[in-house]
């Protein structure tokens, strides 16, 4: 009698731990909320509409030299990649020498 009460227990007790675990899966997570930076100078109207000369350079630059004179046929890395002392990052056109 004992035995049967013990596996009705331990029956009962798998049942309701199995249906518990059968549900929804967790919703994903949102992505941040990035902020923005703004700024608002002077107004918009044609007439407060002032230029100035300028030039615009990149914030990083990258001095690269050959030995011979020619145009650049193939990049072999892009900007950001890490390369090695003394590596390959571009190639010349063949055809001029």
């Amino acid at each position: 009698m004992e035995t049967i009460r013990r596996f009705t227990l331990d029956l009962s007790l798998g049942c309701g731990l199995f249906a518990a675990g059968c549900g929804e899966p967790p919703a994903e997570p949102e992505p941040p909320v990035r902020p923005v930076k703004i700024h608002v100078i002077g107004s918009l109207e044609p007439e407060a509409i002032i230029e100035y000369p300028g030039t615009i350079r990149a914030h990083q630059t990258a001095e690269m030299g050959f030995e011979v004179v020619g145009r650049v046929a193939e990049f072999l890395v892009r900007e950001g990649d890490r390369v090695e002392k003394d590596a390959v990052l571009a190639r010349l056109d063949p055809r001029d020498y």
